[in-house]
């Protein structure tokens, strides 16, 4: 890695070579999962399994297919594209 320094010692651009450039959504991307894990561990939410996750959202689901909106318009989940009328 190169800094270029024009005016008064300020880094103004930089040289990488191309596999350290070409690997860096990569690196941003583990970046981006790290903070999401260390912001999951320092929340209060509840911690469950996936699949206990999937039947709890599906069973309130299904308690919503009975439900009718009072002017008659679909409602559409948008993860599912289930539409309740």
């Amino acid at each position: 890695m190169l800094f270029i320094n024009y005016i008064k010692e300020k880094n103004i651009a930089v040289l990488l070579p191309v596999h350290e450039f070409n690997n860096m959504p990569e690196q941003l991307e583990e970046l981006e999962k790290i903070k999401a894990y260390d912001a999951a561990k320092a929340s209060d939410d509840e911690i469950m399994p996936f699949e206990q996750a999937i039947k709890e959202i599906e069973s309130k689901c299904n308690e919503l297919k009975g439900f009718h909106q009072p002017n008659g318009t679909k409602t559409t989940f948008p993860a599912t594209g289930q539409q309740l009328y």
